[in-house]
Formats: structure tokens, C-alpha cells, sequence
């Protein structure tokens, strides 16, 4: 019924942080439209509700999958605690 999607950043790493997510059913994607993500090339769905979101906040369409984002999200926070740990960005 569900699918696990890793995309290419199927590594121990990822899994350990919890960072995966489930393709949707193809008849639930009625509800939003498909995208590529520009990282692992998948398809997901972005859904109205999610447009409306990015729309009132000002933000751009994104061109993530939900496991991409949410490993640039963990990417750019382990970046900024090293920072922190070192002292500040150099």
C-alpha cells in the first residue's frame, strides 16, 4: 500500500536521524500536483494545502521531496551546531 522512499541518500546516516517519508497512493494525489525534486529526482506530491501555505508565508514553490528537505534541514543544523561548538563561522 505505501511505499518507503529514501531517495539516493539511502545511507545508515538517514536512518538513524529518522529521516524518511511514504509515497502517497496514486488517489490521493488528486489533492496537489506531482513535482520532480531537483535532489534525488523522485516524484512527490505537493499538495493544495501546502501551496496555500507557501503562498500566504511569501515562499517560493519547493523543489524538494520531504526527505530532501528534511535532510537539508538536519544538514544545515548539524552545520550550525559544529559553528557553535568551534566558536562561530569562519
Amino acid at each position: 500500500m505505501f511505499g518507503l522512499h529514501l531517495g539516493k541518500r539511502k545511507t545508515k546516516d538517514v536512518e538513524d536521524a529518522g529521516l524518511y517519508c511514504q509515497s502517497l497512493p496514486d488517489e490521493q494525489a488528486e489533492d496537489g500536483v506531482k513535482l520532480k525534486c531537483r535532489d534525488c529526482g523522485e516524484l512527490f506530491l505537493f499538495s493544495s494545502g501546502e501551496n496555500k501555505f507557501y503562498q500566504v508565508h511569501g515562499l517560493r514553490t519547493t523543489t524538494r521531496c520531504p526527505i530532501c528537505r528534511k535532510w537539508k534541514r538536519h544538514e544545515r543544523d548539524e552545520e550550525a551546531e559544529q559553528d557553535r561548538r568551534n566558536g562561530g563561522a569562519r
